[in-house]
C-alpha cells in the first residue's frame, strides 16, 4: 500500500488471537494498531473455519475518529495510488459478479450507531448470510436492490466537490480486479476501461485480489507453480518488503518439485517407449 504513495494512516485492528511478535512487527512498520474483540458468528456451525472470525470487519464502522476507511482484504494488493477513495460515499463496493459484491475491497464511513445497528442485526432470523462470513450478512444487510441500484462511484466529479455522501456506492469493477480474470484469456483485455487513468496499466486496475482457492492463496510458495499471476504480481509486491520471508529463499523449494515432475515424466516417457 505504501510503494504506491499512500500516507494516509494504516489502521490495524487485532483480534485476541494476534501473536505479539506481529504487534510488534506492525507497530513497527508504523501501523496504528488497535486491539479488537471478536464478534461471535452466528452463522458459524455452517462455514468453513477459516470464516469463523470474518465479522471482526463490522468493527471498522467503530473506527468513529476517522471520516473514511479504506479496507483491504489480506489477499489484496494495491496497483496505484488510493487517495481517490476517500471521496467515495458511506459505503462503496465492487460488484465482481452480476449478484454479490465483493468485500475485499471496501470504502467505509465510520458510524457508531450504524455498527450498533449492524450487531443487533447478527441476531435477526431475516437477514442470513448465504457465505456465512461477512460478505454474505452485508448482501443481505444493505438489501440487495438497493446496493445494485446505487450511483456508480464517479472519482473525478466526487474530488472536485471535495467528496461525495452518498449512502452507497457501486465502485466501478477496476478499483478491485480479480487475478483470476487474468486467465480468461491470458491477458487483461476484456477488463481494460476507456477513461480511467489506468486504462493502459498492466493489470488495468487500482487494486487486484486473488480471489483463489485458500490452498492457492499467493502467500504459499508452491502455488506460485501454478497460477502465473501468483509469482509475476504477487511475488513483484512481496519481495519489495526484503525481510526474512521473502520468496527468493523459498526457490529452491519451488524449484525441486518442478525438477522431481520433470524426471517422472521421463521416467514415463520412457516406459511408454518400451
Amino acid at each position: 500500500v505504501r510503494s504506491v504513495g499512500n500516507t494516509e494512516d494504516f489502521l490495524c485492528l487485532l483480534a485476541p488471537s494476534v501473536r505479539q511478535s506481529t504487534r510488534e512487527r506492525l507497530t513497527k512498520d508504523g501501523c496504528k494498531c488497535r486491539d479488537v474483540t471478536n464478534i461471535e458468528n452466528p452463522y458459524a456451525d455452517h462455514v468453513k473455519k477459516h470464516f469463523t472470525w470474518t465479522l471482526n470487519k463490522l468493527h471498522l464502522w467503530n473506527q468513529v475518529d476517522y471520516d473514511r476507511v479504506v479496507y483491504m482484504d489480506a489477499d489484496n494488493i494495491a496497483l496505484s495510488k488510493l487517495d481517490t477513495l476517500f471521496h467515495c460515499g458511506h459505503f462503496c463496493a465492487v460488484y465482481m459478479n452480476p449478484v454479490n459484491f465483493h468485500t475485499g475491497l471496501l470504502v467505509i464511513k465510520p458510524d457508531g450507531a450504524e455498527y450498533k445497528k449492524m450487531l443487533a442485526a447478527l441476531h435477526d432470523p431475516t437477514i442470513n448470510s448465504y457465505d456465512g462470513a461477512d460478505q454474505g450478512f452485508l448482501t443481505a444487510y444493505f438489501k440487495y436492490t438497493r446496493m445494485i441500484n446505487s450511483p456508480l462511484f464517479d472519482e473525478v466529479a466526487c474530488a472536485a466537490k471535495g467528496g461525495c455522501e452518498d449512502p452507497l456506492n457501486r465502485l466501478p469493477v477496476g478499483y478491485n480486479l480479480n487475478a483470476m480474470w487474468f486467465y480468461e484469456k491470458g491477458h487483461w483485455g476484456l477488463y481494460r476501461q476507456g477513461g480511467t487513468r489506468w486504462e493502459n496499466y498492466d493489470p488495468p486496475g487500482l487494486t487486484l485480489a486473488f480471489c483463489v482457492p485458500s490452498f492457492i492463496k499467493p502467500w504459499y510458495w508452491y502455488s506460485h507453480m501454478l497460477m502465473d499471476t501468483n509469482w509475476r504480481l504477487w511475488h513483484s509486491k512481496r519481495a519489495l518488503l526484503h525481510d526474512e520471508a521473502s520468496m527468493e529463499l523459498q526457490l529452491p523449494l519451488f524449484v525441486l518439485p518442478a525438477v522431481a515432475l520433470l524426471g517422472v515424466a521421463h521416467v514415463l516417457a520412457g516406459l511408454l517407449a518400451k
